[in-house]
């Protein structure tokens, strides 16, 4: 640094105004070119979250729509299998442990263990409102578990 003052002392006063102009004009070039491209980072950054803020704004607008539609599906046609259907609408209620199976005279016969006794209610009503199905018939035992039921449901096509 002591090499450098020493340099600068031996330029005439013309050049060391030079000097310190050109100096002066480095620095605000360097920071210049630091911080446009972090202006324009900054100002793409903007733009992407009015964007998205957008989306999402019109998104929540759609969710009653698409409330109203899911509720309004029409029944099942043929090409899904009972079983397929019956297993579709146990996740949807949230009943985990249920099995399937299709019977020789084409129904399909629904086994539930340890299923909740409002969860399973839920999910007879969906298979008749929502999909279209019958109730051929039901045999509901109770469980040691309080609200719990172990069930066999035997499902038609309509």
């Amino acid at each position: 640094m002591e090499a450098l003052q020493k340099w600068f002392a031996r330029l005439s006063e013309s050049e060391r105004r030079i000097v310190s102009i050109g100096g002066a004009a480095a620095v605000v070039i360097l920071v210049l070119a630091g911080l446009l491209p972090f202006e324009h980072s900054v100002s793409a950054a903007r733009q992407r979250v009015a964007t998205k803020q957008a989306d999402l704004l019109w998104l929540q607008g759609l969710g009653p729509q698409l409330s109203m539609l899911n509720r309004m599906a029409p029944p099942v046609s043929g090409t899904e299998s009972l079983p397929t259907v019956a297993d579709r609408e146990a996740r949807r209620n949230g009943i985990s442990h249920s099995t399937s199976t299709l019977t020789q005279n084409g129904a399909a016969s629904v086994h539930f263990e340890q299923a909740a006794f409002d969860a399973l209610a839920t999910w007879a009503n969906d298979v008749v409102q929502r999909d279209g199905l019958h109730i051929e018939s039901a045999t509901i035992e109770s469980t040691s578990t309080p609200g719990t039921v172990n069930a066999t449901i035997v499902l038609r096509r309509g």
